[in-house]
């Protein structure tokens, strides 16, 4: 198993300069997405951090991308309720992306 600090620093060196980040985990319902990763002044933003941890959550051996969403919605109980949104979410079925849709 690789070490997640390491990892984190792997993805510090390897897109601290880049505005855009490739996801590589589903957003939402979205495979293949594009996210910026950098706030109007050029700072990291929170994209940047979410994205930090999963990469070296999921490169490290930690988890397998498969079971990660991000940007998951999950309805409360009144369907006039806004839905609860969290900005990962690991499942424990590797069916769990065609249960969501």
């Amino acid at each position: 198993m690789k070490s997640f600090t390491k990892l984190k620093q792997k993805y510090d060196d390897k897109y601290c300069n880049q505005a855009e980040f490739d996801c590589f985990l589903s957003e939402h319902l979205t495979l293949g997405k594009k996210t910026n990763v950098k706030n109007k002044a050029g700072k990291n933003n929170e994209e940047y951090y979410k994205w930090q941890f999963l990469y070296a959550l999921v490169n490290s051996g930690m988890y397998a991308k498969d079971y990660i969403g991000t940007e998951i919605h999950f309805p409360k109980g009144n369907k006039s309720s806004a839905p609860i949104k969290f900005d990962a979410a690991i499942f424990d079925d590797i069916e769990w992306f065609d249960y969501y849709k």
